[in-house]
């Protein structure tokens, strides 16, 4: 069976390019490409993967503190405006985080391809987002009368 393209999962491969993951985390891996602009889109997302997964993971850590520090203090304090603002914020800002650095699983590339899973990863960050505006919305209108 003929491998797809990494990147666009329309054409048979007519090569691999190797790839070596960021900072030691796990072996080197293979794309198939279909063409020399796949091949360099393919090299473009791992430079991306590269810059952008240090970001990705920091942003992470201080989500999840602010995630833990604002349910804490919703739970703590009395203030209904925190308790009704928490939730929403977390969901948004964790949407924000996917929609900046829209990186993805390596297991799902064989699946989706490359620019399919990017665009994935930031719609999913995108329809966060608005969920927290409606969330926080629906959250205003039922306590806040």
């Amino acid at each position: 069976m003929v491998e797809k393209c990494s990147n666009c999962r329309g054409n048979p491969a007519t090569g691999y390019v190797l790839i070596d993951k960021w900072s030691g985390m796990g072996s080197d891996m293979e794309f198939p490409y279909c063409s020399e602009r796949c091949r360099l889109e393919i090299m473009s997302a791992a430079e991306r993967v590269r810059r952008g997964a240090p970001w990705f993971l920091w942003g992470l850590v201080v989500w999840l503190m602010l995630a833990l520090g604002l349910i804490v203090a919703s739970i703590v304090s009395s203030s209904r405006e925190l308790m009704v603002l928490s939730p929403p914020l977390i969901v948004f800002i964790g949407g924000g985080l996917l929609v900046a650095f829209p990186l993805v699983a390596s297991n799902a590339v064989p699946m989706l391809g490359i620019r399919a899973a990017e665009r994935f990863a930031r719609q999913t960050g995108a329809v966060m987002m608005m969920a927290g505006v409606g969330f926080y919305l629906l959250l205003t209108h039922i306590f806040m009368g």
